[in-house]
């Protein structure tokens, strides 16, 4: 039997920030060559079992890329079938998407029109006990993520008062010339897809998704050199007219880049630090120490060294928050289970696949 030809790519919806859930994911649905189904629902619903099928339903068919949830990695929020340009996402909150072209190019599926709320009316007073609960330890989470993102910030910041920008420009311009020498795209594309973010075990990379990809492992302790390099690879490669897919670090200053993918040359280029402790197999390693004043980088070593173990702590405590959240979480989920009609669910999967087989 032939090996399946298509690739299944993972990636994260989002994550959250200080200034709450973060995503790039309404471009793709703005995006008007794409039809999108939008799920609404509470927890428990069959949200995630939904998108689960249909993928399973189309990877022999299509490209697919799946976007999981940073709360609960095991958890499904997105789909795209790439074939299809057709999507299927959770539009409930963190995360809330509503329709840019209701009927024409986006359709809401509303799971609670098929669950007893005289059965969740029953249950009112565990639910509300449960949901506020859940709220009150993802607030937590927040926090511990506000004081991680100064922390990493931090150390950001000393990296610029050390780099030595002339030298790393330099070694960028002279790597960029030799990778993109003898190449040319068809059409440039830049489009956000995140794969590392902070979960429920920890601070974690959807690595399966590198897999096809010959990965360049950037060893980048203070994150600086390494997001400035990222950005200049970018440009060249927009240069060149090739597609690039952007994963940002949600733990940094604005729009600071932690890897990048490109596609078409099947090249990944991934930071590596003690944020995210990134190890690929078989990675072509990139030291970036050397582009940093080791005076400075000397002068600064207490603060660095604070940094690191203050977030690493941090790190630990949102993620034993984020489990006991998914554990409050999967209490509710309970009350909604047993409130469902998946029978009536089950129709509303089937419909969703003949649709998207006629396109």
């Amino acid at each position: 039997m032939a090996e399946n030809q298509f690739k299944t790519s993972f990636y994260f919806l989002g994550s959250q920030t200080p200034q709450g859930f973060k995503t790039h994911f309404d471009r793709i649905i703005a995006d008007r060559k794409m039809y999108s189904y939008i799920i609404k629902g509470g927890p428990g619903t069959g949200k995630s079992s939904l998108m689960k099928k249909i993928a399973e339903a189309f990877k022999d068919k299509s490209d697919i890329d799946l976007y999981y949830c940073s709360s609960d990695p095991d958890s499904l929020d997105a789909v795209v079938i790439k074939a299809k340009n057709v999507l299927i996402c959770d539009g409930t909150a963190p995360h809330i998407f509503d329709p840019v072209y209701p009927g024409a190019r986006q359709k809401i599926i509303n799971m609670g029109d098929y669950w007893d709320e005289q059965s969740l009316k029953e249950n009112a007073e565990g639910i509300i006990i449960s949901t506020d609960e859940n709220k009150l330890l993802h607030m937590r989470v927040k926090r511990y993520i506000g004081a991680l993102t100064e922390l990493f910030s931090d150390t950001y910041r000393i990296g610029e008062q050390c780099l030595n920008a002339q030298k790393l420009d330099g070694f960028t311009a002279r790597f960029a010339k030799k990778l993109f020498s003898k190449v040319k795209g068809e059409k440039k594309a830049v489009s956000y897809s995140q794969l590392s973010a902070l979960t429920q075990k920890g601070y974690i990379t959807q690595t399966e998704t590198l897999k096809d990809y010959t990965v360049y492992a950037i060893e980048d302790s203070y994150f600086c050199a390494s997001d400035r390099f990222l950005k200049s690879i970018v440009s060249a490669a927009l240069l060149k007219d090739l597609s690039v897919i952007i994963s940002e670090c949600r733990l940094l200053p604005e729009c600071s880049y932690e890897h990048i993918l490109l596609p078409e040359l099947k090249l990944a280029f991934c930071s590596s630090n003690s944020m995210n402790g990134l190890e690929i197999q078989n990675s072509v390693k990139m030291n970036f120490s050397r582009f940093y004043d080791k005076t400075i980088v000397a002068e600064k070593r207490a603060r660095l060294n604070f940094n690191k173990k203050a977030a690493n702590d941090l790190i630990d405590e949102a993620a034993k928050t984020l489990t006991h959240a998914k554990a409050v979480h999967d209490d509710i989920e309970k009350y909604y289970v047993g409130a469902m009609n998946f029978d009536k669910a089950k129709e509303v999967e089937k419909a969703i696949i003949d649709e998207i087989s006629k396109i």
